[in-house]
């Protein structure tokens, strides 16, 4: 199985070959690795339960920015994953996928993207819905998961990301 920094790697390649097809690589990028002080805030904030493979991912690169890609793709920041309570950020789903998650990034498009904290490592994608109390509550049958792992994740940014330039080329 790939590490996360090989597979960061290949969505850097990804990302890269965007700028071919005349996307400004300025917007679509991954921050450079955070400092000591931002890790023990991001220690601070991340549930045990996926605190590994996240401090794993952020020690390589403080989220992941691709506004051009699809409706805008993003891994949020160290810093707006430590202001996800006060920003109203669910860490609780209700109805037929309920459970608690740990919000780490979102679309374009007001869509989130959840790591399940059952120990299933699944990441979720959380359709635009009410958030009341760090609650969410989804349409039933509208959540969809994306991928297994932080890897899995990354490597579906990556499908994504090809995807769109595939569409770029196709124009």
């Amino acid at each position: 199985m790939a590490t996360a920094k090989e597979v960061l790697d290949r969505l850097r390649e990804a990302i890269a070959r965007l700028a071919s097809n005349g996307v400004d690589m300025q917007h679509n990028r991954m921050p450079p690795a955070p400092d000591a002080v931002a890790l023990q805030v991001l220690r601070s904030v991340v549930p045990h339960q996926v605190a590994e493979e996240l401090i794993a991912l952020y020690s390589l690169c403080d989220g992941i920015i691709l506004p051009d890609v699809k409706n805008g793709l993003f891994l949020h920041t160290i810093a707006q994953l430590s202001r996800a309570k006060q920003n109203m950020v669910p860490n609780i789903i209700v109805g037929d996928e309920a459970g608690s998650i740990f919000v780490i990034g979102s679309d374009g498009g007001g869509s989130l993207f959840a790591l399940r904290l059952d120990g299933s490592r699944e990441i979720l994608y959380l359709p635009t819905a009410r958030i009341e109390n760090n609650t969410y509550f989804g349409e039933p049958n509208s959540i969809e998961t994306v991928a297994v792992g932080i890897a899995g994740f990354l490597a579906w940014l990556i499908l994504q990301t090809e995807e769109f330039r595939d569409e770029l080329e196709g124009e």
